[in-house]
């Protein structure tokens, strides 16, 4: 979220709604048990399937440590 936060302030203007955004995401995000490998952009698109289930992972550019949950999080947004 610093990253985040460092962005939004390096801007020079004021953002009330992503400030608000951003301070609510700051008091209320979970913890990140243990960082772990993400993939970064786990969506549809990234992965390949056949009948008998998951056969590879693509597109791993924005693989970093992160919180596992975070790719979980990629099937939420609206790509």
């Amino acid at each position: 979220m610093s990253r985040l936060r460092a962005i939004l302030d390096g801007l020079g203007e004021s953002r009330p709604a992503i400030e608000w955004g951003l301070r609510w995401a700051e008091l209320h995000s979970p913890s990140c048990p243990k960082p772990t490998l993400v993939h970064g952009d786990f969506r549809t698109g990234n992965y390949m399937v056949d009948a008998d289930g998951l056969t590879a992972v693509l597109d791993w550019e924005f693989a970093g440590w992160g919180d596992p949950m975070s790719d979980i999080g990629w099937f939420c947004a609206e790509c």
